[in-house]
């Protein structure tokens, strides 16, 4: 009788980049020490391959406390953002922005634009800060200078919107 045993094992270098599925390869089957710079050529590892995470970076950040008593839209807070730098083509824009109201019947709100563009919006009825996310696909735009501005308004005109935080993250 003969006993026919096969390998699970592929024979080096009988599996290329092609052959393997996303995702099919991760840290957890890997061997310490496996990968190291030396044996990753040149252009394997692009920015296109990385993780949305990895490619998010803080372009602006502000701590500035303000406010806005009633219900006219008021901008607050303005900064910029240039767009297709070399080595930073930014294609979406995350805010993280803290707000609150001065009461909870009264929504305090939080608008981003570029121009006369609504980019994004939050709002809060809670009187304590609390943190809101927002973003918006920028991909459209073509290089240049953009403008921002943060503009602060309450839903009645006898309440007061209050932002503290205010961060604007460049997805590439």
């Amino acid at each position: 009788m003969s006993v026919n045993i096969r390998s699970r094992v592929p024979a080096p270098n009988s599996i290329g980049t092609t052959e393997l599925k996303d995702g099919a390869v991760t840290s957890s089957k890997l061997a310490d020490g496996a990968v190291i710079t030396s044996k990753i050529a040149d252009g394997a590892v692009t920015l296109t391959k990385a993780e949305p995470y990895l490619k998010t970076s803080l372009y602006v950040g502000d701590e500035t406390p303000v406010e806005v008593y009633g219900n006219t839209e008021t901008e607050k807070k303005n900064f910029s953002i240039t767009k297709a730098l070399p080595g930073l083509d930014i294609k979406r824009l995350k805010f993280t922005i803290e707000l609150k109201t001065s009461t909870s019947a009264a929504s305090a709100f939080v608008a981003i634009y570029q121009g006369a563009t609504a980019l994004a919006s939050v709002s809060s009825i809670s009187t304590e800060y609390e943190i809101a996310t927002a973003s918006y696909d920028c991909s459209g735009w073509a290089a240049g200078y953009y403008p921002i501005s943060v503009k602060l308004y309450s839903a009645s005109s006898e309440a007061t919107a209050y932002n503290r935080l205010f961060e604007m993250w460049a997805q590439q």
